[in-house]
Formats: structure tokens, sequence, C-alpha cells
């Protein structure tokens, strides 16, 4: 989950790819955003390449029938971007987490937001759930001292780094030396 133009069904891209070809597992991709133009064509033209279904979760509620009926080792579900003025949206997408009985929850919030939006934006949208961080759009930032602030306000565990539109190279696993060098060359983060 994240906010709107996070990256987020890029970024689900990217790791069903790593799931799918690199560790050999089933996967079930599943989008809850029926608001954005496209949004469902995007996750199955990802779905036709990686050759994983696709399925289309009306509902919160809809999700457990439609993991049920795949049976898949690994379920990414994409969900809506909201804005924080949108707050019965946010509490829909919230509920996802509930009905899919996520085990992991991430949370794509991109790097170009200011810190004090970053830090609301991510209160927000994770409510009282435990999130790790996937940072986002981390390229397009010139000045990487503010998203570190931000960081450092949450303290909440990154778990990886996407930067650029490649499926599915430009994603890693963050790392303490990783984001030191990004932080050193005072942005324009390469991976």
């Amino acid at each position: 989950m994240g906010p709107t133009g996070a990256g987020k069904t890029t970024t689900i891209a990217k790791l069903a790819t790593y799931a799918r070809l690199e560790l050999g597992r089933s996967v079930l991709l599943v989008t809850t955003d029926t608001y954005r133009v496209a949004a469902v064509e995007q996750l199955k033209t990802f779905g036709g390449i990686l050759d994983v279904p696709v399925a289309v979760a009306n509902r919160p509620q809809d999700l457990p029938a439609i993991i049920r009926e795949h049976s898949p080792e690994v379920v990414f579900v994409d969900t809506p971007g909201h804005s924080l003025s949108q707050p019965m949206q946010i509490r829909q997408s919230q509920s996802v987490m509930k009905y899919a009985h996520a085990t992991d929850v991430l949370l794509c919030m991109p790097a170009t937001a200011s810190r004090s939006l970053f830090v609301k934006t991510a209160q927000t949208l994770a409510g009282d759930h435990a999130v790790s961080l996937c940072l986002t759009k981390v390229d397009e930032v010139l000045s990487p001292g503010t998203v570190l602030g931000a960081l450092m306000d949450l303290q909440w565990p990154l778990a990886y780094i996407a930067h650029g539109q490649n499926v599915p190279e430009d994603i890693g696993p963050a790392s303490a030396d990783g984001l030191a060098q990004w932080l050193m060359r005072g942005g324009a983060y390469h991976g």
C-alpha cells in the first residue's frame, strides 16, 4: 500500500518477478485498485509477462475466496493510492490487510516527499498495522537528507529501495551501506 503515485504496482511487479523467477514460487497478483484508469490492465500485463494469474477484488471481503481459489505460495495485493484527505478510502485499503490475512505489509513511500508529508502519510496509511517500508523513486531525489530524516522519525523497518522503472532490476534490499553511499553522493541513487 501507499499514497497515490508512489509506484506500488511497479514495485509489486518487481517483487513478483523475483518470487516467480528467482525463487520459483507460485505467485498470485491481486488488485483492489478499481479506481485508477488502467490499473487492472497494468497488473494484468505484468501477470501475462510472468505467466501468473491476476485477480480483481472489488471489495476487501472478496480476498479470502480469491486466494483460496488459486492457492499460491505468494500473494501480492495491490491497493489503490489515496491522499490524506480520503479517510474512508484509507480505511478500506487498511481492511485489505485484514481480509488477505497479510503476513507482510509493505508500505511504498516516495523518497520525493517532504519530511513532514512522508511521516504523516506513512503513519496515516499504516494505521495501527505493523508495516515495513519500501522507499520508491529514490533515483528522483537530489537531496536525500529530507527522506532520511523522515525514516529516522518513523524508525520503521526499511525493507526495499526502488530506484527506477525497470522490472525487476530497479529494486533491492535496503542496506545501511547503500543508504550511506546515497547520502554521501548527495542523491542520484543508482542501486
